[in-house]
């Protein structure tokens, strides 16, 4: 061998090495740049998904809360009504029905700022259940308030005609949470 050739053999030889340790380390930081990457967008995701499980876990307690609030209204108009026809003197009933009936026109106008904010967002049965809660929310006033004027016996009427408020919070209280 001569000495030119053993000198570029050398050479290349020499050269592997320095060539794998530098791909080696181009490796390393591609996967760093991965990872990295890869972990940055698993952070978005996860506070994309605590973003839209909270607020679904609002709308379904506002709407539970609805539910209750109508359940409570009811009876109280019935225990009023009731107490009223048999002659119970005093305004504490009418005191309760007035303070669960503020409450609950609280939760609706709480409810229809939430539902009519977040409408483009929202599932279409939330939208669908919302705007049916709040047609029959008129034909619930209307009945809660005729309690408060009508005999006893033109209540039990007025209430089995009338549309019951709670099929439509059951129904907003069935919809199920978004998959995030």
């Amino acid at each position: 061998m001569t000495e030119r050739n053993y000198r570029i053999l050398k050479f290349r030889i020499g050269l592997i090495p320095s060539m794998l340790a530098a791909c080696f380390i181009i490796l390393l930081v591609l996967i760093w740049i991965i990872g990295s990457t890869g972990q940055r967008k698993l952070e978005e995701l996860r506070i994309s998904a605590d973003e839209s499980t909270r607020a679904y876990t609002k709308r379904l307690k506002l709407a539970i809360d609805i539910r209750e609030t109508a359940t409570s209204t009811i009876s109280r108009a019935r225990l009023y009504h009731a107490a009223r026809g048999i002659g119970i003197p005093g305004p504490v009933y009418k005191i309760s029905l007035n303070r669960s009936k503020f409450k609950l026109g609280k939760l609706l106008d709480e409810g229809g700022k939430l539902w009519s904010a977040n409408a483009e967002t929202l599932p279409a049965e939330e939208i669908a259940a919302w705007r049916q809660l709040s047609s029959v929310a008129a034909d619930f006033w209307t009945v809660i308030d005729d309690a408060q004027q009508t005999a006893p016996l033109e209540l039990k009427e007025a209430i089995k005609q009338a549309n019951d408020p709670g099929d439509v919070f059951i129904e907003l209280s069935k919809i199920e949470a978004p998959n995030a």
